[in-house]
C-alpha cells in the first residue's frame, strides 16, 4: 500500500467519523429537547394533580359542611 493509498484510506475514515459525529449530534439535540419537553410535562402534571388534589379537598370540605345539615334535617 502506497503513501498515497494510506493517506487516501486515512481521509475517508476521517470523513465516515466525522458524518457519525454530525449524526450523533444530531441525536443529542434531539434527546435535549426531549429531555425538555419531557421536563415541561412533567412539570404540567405536577400542577395538573395539585389543581386535583386542591379541587378534592374542597369537593371533601364541602361534602363535609352539607352531611350535617342532613342528618340535623332527618
Amino acid at each position: 500500500m502506497t503513501l498515497d493509498d494510506q493517506i487516501a484510506r486515512l481521509m475517508s475514515e476521517a470523513h465516515a467519523y466525522r458524518a457519525r459525529a454530525v449524526r450523533l449530534d444530531a441525536r443529542l439535540r434531539t434527546l435535549d429537547h426531549s429531555n425538555a419537553d419531557l421536563a415541561r410535562l412533567r412539570d404540567h402534571l405536577h400542577a395538573s394533580a395539585a389543581s386535583i388534589d386542591d379541587a378534592v379537598a374542597t369537593l371533601m370540605a364541602r361534602c363535609a359542611r352539607v352531611r350535617p345539615r342532613r342528618t340535623a334535617a332527618l
